[in-house]
């Protein structure tokens, strides 16, 4: 059954293109985390990467005696002769900082990594045997880099995790999500919201791209006709897709996380179905620089 995930790398850094308030402070990160709990979130995803996140979640299930499921992130590495003592000491810092004893999901946060470091993943494996991470995986960010792990890795990760949203529909045309599920991989599914993009002003919007505006008002329009939010689209649109196991939404508010899980445990499936059906009207061939954050221009 599919479950949701709280992307934690607000409460670390500055993130979001909407995101007018800033890292939240200690208390307000501590309410953010509450508010998952309550709500029956389990799983957390950070990253040694993303600020001082993986150690503001340690402190919280510390003071609180509230435990969830860690999913981490090994940060970017250049090619090492000592890889494997490198992990390890990436491995037990991220342990320490969250407070844990084993990781639930560990990716590697580049793919590149994989070829510049060829053991890479055999190493992660070992690490497995030793208890120290539980699954091991790839966050990545393009088709090819999904298609190139189910041809050569399967069996040597176990998850992997992809920028998916209504504005992004390669995921679906190359077929390679369906591929992906019958070698057995985990899918995390991030960016439904493509980083607040789909909420952003004409001015904003034309800072990345002259015909992002449009695609965003085409959304509007049908959220007005169908009488939804642009959020309820994002999650339903994300929601539907049956090969992915688990969606991961980011927040900065309370209200975020509140509204999260409402749009997620909402049942509107015949809105769903011709939402999907506006989606490949309109969206198919969407400008990769809009749908991809790492070629936006600073705004």
């Amino acid at each position: 059954m599919k479950k949701l995930v709280l992307g934690t790398v607000q409460l670390g850094l500055d993130y979001g293109i909407n995101n007018k308030k800033g890292k939240p402070s200690l208390e307000e990160a501590y309410s953010i985390l509450d508010m998952a709990y309550q709500n029956d979130i389990s799983i957390l995803d950070t990253a040694a990467a993303y600020g001082d996140s993986e150690e503001i979640i340690g402190k919280y299930m510390k003071d609180t005696n509230r435990r969830f499921k860690i999913a981490t992130k090994l940060k970017p590495l250049k090619k090492h002769k000592n890889i494997e003592s490198i992990i390890e000491s990436e491995i037990k810092d991220s342990l320490r900082r969250l407070n844990v004893s084993s990781i639930d999901y560990y990716y590697l946060h580049n793919f590149k990594d994989v070829f510049e470091n060829p053991s890479i993943l055999n190493i992660l494996d070992r690490f497995k045997d030793k208890g120290l991470i539980k699954k091991a995986g790839i966050s990545i960010y393009d088709t090819e880099e999904l298609d190139y792990i189910i041809n050569n890795l399967s069996g040597l990760i176990d998850i992997v995790q992809i920028p998916f949203n209504i504005f992004d529909l390669r995921w679906i045309n190359s077929g390679l999500l369906d591929k992906a599920k019958k070698t057995g991989l985990m899918i995390f599914a991030r960016s439904i919201y493509l980083q607040g993009l789909i909420f952003c002003d004409k001015e904003t919007a034309d800072k990345i791209h002259p015909k992002l505006y449009g695609h965003i008002t085409k959304l509007q329009k049908f959220c007005e006709v169908n009488n939804i939010s642009l959020d309820q689209a994002a999650m339903g649109f994300a929601k539907q897709q049956g090969e992915i196991d688990y969606i991961i939404i980011g927040c900065d508010t309370q209200e975020h996380i509140i509204n999260g899980v409402k749009n997620f445990n909402s049942q509107k499936i015949e809105l769903e179905k011709k939402l999907y059906n506006f989606a490949f009207d309109n969206f198919k061939n969407i400008d990769k620089v809009i749908i991809d954050p790492r070629l936006w221009a600073k705004v």
